[in-house]
């Protein structure tokens, strides 16, 4: 339950380095891949880092004009289903008669009834909610960009190390497969779950 709660809380801190992680495992294989260009590995990763935000911001231009005709139509289609609502409410229009009469009936209370208050609640208006929530996605957009990189960086001097801390030649050689295997089933999935959405 500590876990759970400690990571509840540091969720806006948490959250982004896992992104950062699954991103930079997604990203390895294309760094890599750019390495064997002799580019250097700080140009190499911020070259995959270009191309995946240029595939993401793609993917959102494509589907920014059908949600922006799916927004237009949206008080018509509404209105198609109020419709077709009112057509599957009328055999029990009997029974909502029936609450709707028990409802209305009030019990008088015998003494005498205390003075009505108002409460006003001052919410926060609409401008500064999105401003607060753009500047909370920026900051922590830039955090897991900062961290991918720096973890795309250091990612083969990370594997080693981990792999010769490992005490016998056994275990060494299941964590290079665990590396190896990691890798591969991440990037498949998630290119596999990309291609279900597009």
């Amino acid at each position: 339950l500590t876990m759970c709660a400690a990571l509840w809380l540091g969720k806006a801190f948490l959250l982004p380095i896992a992104v950062a992680l699954v991103f930079s495992v997604i990203l390895g294989p294309i760094c890599s891949r750019i390495e064997w260009f002799w580019i250097p590995r700080p140009l190499a990763a911020f070259m995959a880092l270009i191309i995946a935000g240029g595939v993401a911001y793609l993917a959102f231009a494509l589907i920014a004009e059908p949600a922006s005709r799916w927004m237009e139509n949206a008080p018509q289609t509404i209105q198609r289903a109020e419709r077709q609502l009112r057509k599957l409410q009328e055999p029990l229009k009997p029974l909502t008669d029936i609450s709707k009469e028990v409802q209305s009936i009030q019990i008088v209370p015998s003494g005498p009834t205390p003075a009505s208050r108002t409460v006003v609640v001052q919410e926060q208006g609409l401008a500064q909610s999105l401003l607060a929530s753009a500047q909370t996605i920026l900051a922590q957009t830039g955090f897991v960009f900062i961290l991918c990189y720096f973890l795309l960086i250091t990612r083969e001097e990370f594997r080693i190390k981990f792999i010769a801390f490992q005490p016998t030649l056994r275990a060494r050689v299941r964590a290079a497969r665990v590396f190896r295997d990691v890798s591969r089933r991440v990037s498949g999935y998630i290119v596999t779950f990309s291609i279900i959405n597009v």
